[in-house]
């Protein structure tokens, strides 16, 4: 069974007594797992965050310009190498998402009608954080699974990615509510902010597709 250089020992074990193997319905699971929380950033990002924006009363340009953030999932090949080399794989992933969430928070305490410069950085923060936390789940999903095992391991990853992103495509319509301002500044239309980073730039500005 093959050894992670970073992971302190084989990590197919997981937390097993040492000698005791880890059935591949087991690694599913776990590769379930991971893969559905490597899916909730996007969402959030594709879905979410352009409802949040719009019933802000953002404008839909701008909306559009911030899809250009996609780009740090396209770049993400330039830092690959620094998590492979330092650090263990899980701990990228809790630290992508401490991060993560520090993003949203300042992004949610904004209430700002138009994208300011804090909050470009905390949605690029968020983003650069995204791709991260992908780096690292695609290492230890790979370090995982044995010689023969990839082909259900990469149908799992693939499945559970795509839950996770759908799941949050589910978030927008409570999150639409949560985001009107009581007073009624800053409402959108019916149908307004529904569609999406993708619906965004091509209502306004063209913007990289994630």
């Amino acid at each position: 069974m093959r050894k992670s250089p970073r992971g302190g020992g084989s990590p197919a074990r997981l937390h097993c007594a040492p000698g005791v193997g880890v059935s591949l319905r087991r690694k599913l699971a776990v590769i379930a797992l991971v893969y559905v929380i490597e899916g909730f950033p996007m969402g959030i990002f594709v879905d979410v965050l352009p409802v949040f924006f719009r019933r802000l009363g953002v404008s839909k340009a701008e909306i559009g310009f911030l899809a250009g953030l996609s780009v740090a999932w396209s770049l993400k090949v330039l830092w690959s190498p620094l998590i492979d080399r330092f650090g263990l794989r899980r701990q990228w992933i809790s630290g992508a998402n401490v991060a993560m969430a520090a993003a949203l928070l300042l992004v949610a305490r904004s209430g700002a009608d138009a994208l300011t410069a804090a909050i470009w950085l905390a949605v690029s923060a968020y983003c650069i954080a995204s791709a991260t936390q992908d780096i690292a789940i695609d290492a230890y999903t790979i370090g995982l699974v044995d010689r023969g095992e990839e082909g259900p391991a990469n149908a799992m990853r693939m499945t559970g990615y795509r839950l996770g992103v759908l799941r949050c495509a589910a978030l927008p319509a409570p999150l639409d509510r949560l985001a009107r301002n009581p007073r009624g500044r800053g409402r959108a239309p019916r149908g307004d902010g529904r569609r999406g980073l993708h619906g965004a730039s091509r209502g306004g500005a063209r913007a990289g597709s994630p």
